[in-house]
């Protein structure tokens, strides 16, 4: 009953994970900070996992497999038209012939790795995912409501997974959960400077040593334009009441100072 009430939830999950992407992607007409590779690998693996759960016979893999699909194929399609990043367009070719491979050995009799790739396939939707969102200074292209749902279909997954015995949605579960926070985890930052790593690098070291003073240097400000700004350093002058007067010299009074110094024996002396 319990595994029957988690697979029903991810069939309705399977809608909403694709659906704000799409309407992101739509509404905006922008694609800042979406990855093509990573749209494009998502719709291959609800394809793998429609064929998946065919071959196990599981009947709520199969509603939420098939019905993300056609989701999935029109994001990758809108983000194609927006001309969203398309680095790394290599990979959806690789994931699907490492699939096809797969399926082959299986079919023929070979090892069974098709549970353990297909539950593992969000990561070829993941990494590149994150790669271009934590490398974009841009991100309003990004739907937090799509990200938020895969969250949850995550947990949902990785409950089902363990309540039917079934290892890929676990495999699944942990990945959708541990890759969806990192890319949550770089929308509050908005918009960031262009220079990339560089800037993070430099945000974290000023972060890391704003308590130590000569680090604070490190944060905008240069060696010299600290120099340049040092206060000047006025050399010291000599107290007016330790100079002698020239009428008290004039009479051979010697002020304390001078004749406790004019007693001392230089070095060396016997």
């Amino acid at each position: 009953m319990f595994a029957t009430f988690l697979g029903a939830g991810t069939v309705v999950l399977a809608v909403a994970v694709s659906l704000p992407q799409l309407v992101r992607l739509v509404s905006g007409g922008t694609a800042a900070g979406v990855s093509l590779p990573a749209a494009t690998n998502s719709a291959i693996s609800f394809v793998a996992w429609t064929g998946y759960a065919l071959h196990v016979r599981d009947v709520w893999l199969v509603a939420s497999s098939a019905i993300g699909v056609p989701f999935a194929v029109a994001t990758a399609v809108a983000a194609w038209r927006l001309d969203a990043d398309r680095a790394g367009l290599w990979l959806p070719v690789a994931w699907a012939s490492v699939l096809g491979v797969a399926a082959t050995v299986e079919a023929a009799g070979g090892a069974g790795t098709t549970g353990a790739l297909v539950g593992a396939s969000i990561a070829w939707l993941l990494v590149p995912a994150i790669v271009t969102a934590w490398r974009s200074p841009d991100v309003t292209g990004l739907s937090p409501t799509a990200w938020l749902m895969l969250a949850l279909e995550g947990g949902l997954f990785l409950g089902y997974g363990l309540a039917s015995g079934v290892r890929a949605p676990v495999l699944y579960g942990i990945c959708a959960l541990t890759g969806s926070a990192a890319v949550l985890a770089r929308l509050p930052l908005g918009e960031l400077d262009p220079a990339g790593p560089d800037r993070l690098r430099g945000i974290l070291s000023c972060h890391i040593h704003a308590r130590i003073p000569r680090q604070r240097l490190w944060c905008g400000q240069s060696r010299n334009t600290a120099t340049a700004t040092a206060p000047a350093v006025s050399p010291t002058t000599p107290d007016p009441a330790t100079r002698p007067s020239r009428t008290a010299t004039a009479a051979g009074v010697v002020p304390r100072r001078l004749r406790s110094a004019s007693t001392e024996r230089p070095v060396g002396a016997r």
